[in-house]
């Protein structure tokens, strides 16, 4: 390729030189900004900053997704547990259904208080290929499915459809990444500027031709 180059341009080698100097100049920039950042950048967001971000910016988040908060086991269709998890189920006895489902789940979610997708939830059971996912949250607070060997049983909590505000627990982790770049972004900045104030201020600016 090289070759095909040499032999079909007619190179400017001062140009060439001078692009080649431009890029190492901006390699080398982007290496001290990037070495200045690590060394400098405070990554701690308190909760009052995403809160507060959260509140501001609630316009600007949107659901591409379905979910939920669930209680979800899986149980073996021999298990003669299933009633007793039935039972717990209905009545929501959180309790008792984390005894159940340490002994005798193979699979469970009952972290009730944490927001997930539905997708993710449903994956690997009967219910993954439902035709109408939005329906099935909707008109079903209890919901069971089985296949040949197991019953998946889910307790459906809460929901959020697509397009929906999602609740701030579901992207407080999104929200802390906004907030860190943004301070990288300012950080930079007032690095730029410091340096071009203090370049001024000495009368060290050069000008290449």
């Amino acid at each position: 390729m090289i070759r095909e180059a040499e032999q079909n341009l007619e190179i400017d080698e001062a140009e060439l030189n001078r692009k080649l100097l431009d890029y190492r100049y901006a390699l080398m920039v982007y290496e001290f900004e990037k070495k200045y950042v690590e060394e400098n950048l405070d990554r701690d967001i308190s909760e009052a900053e995403i809160e507060g971000y959260y509140r501001e910016n609630q316009q600007n988040f949107s659901l591409k997704e379905i979910i939920v908060r669930t209680n979800y086991l899986k149980m073996e269709k021999s298990s003669p547990q299933i009633r007793q998890v039935e039972r717990a189920m209905a009545s929501g006895r959180l309790e008792e259904l984390k005894d159940l489902a340490g002994k005798y789940a193979s699979n469970y979610f009952l972290e009730d208080s944490t927001w997930v997708r539905l997708d993710e939830i449903l994956g690997g059971t009967p219910l993954s290929s439902h035709p109408n996912k939005v329906e099935l949250v909707r008109n079903n607070r209890s919901i069971s499915a089985e296949d040949e060997g197991f019953r998946y049983y889910f307790r459906i909590l809460d929901y959020k459809l697509q397009d929906q505000v999602p609740p701030l627990e579901f992207v407080k982790d999104e929200i802390s990444k906004i907030l860190i770049n943004k301070r990288r972004i300012s950080l930079v900045e007032d690095l730029q500027k410091e340096i071009y104030n203090r370049a001024k201020d000495n009368n060290e600016f050069t000008v290449y031709e």
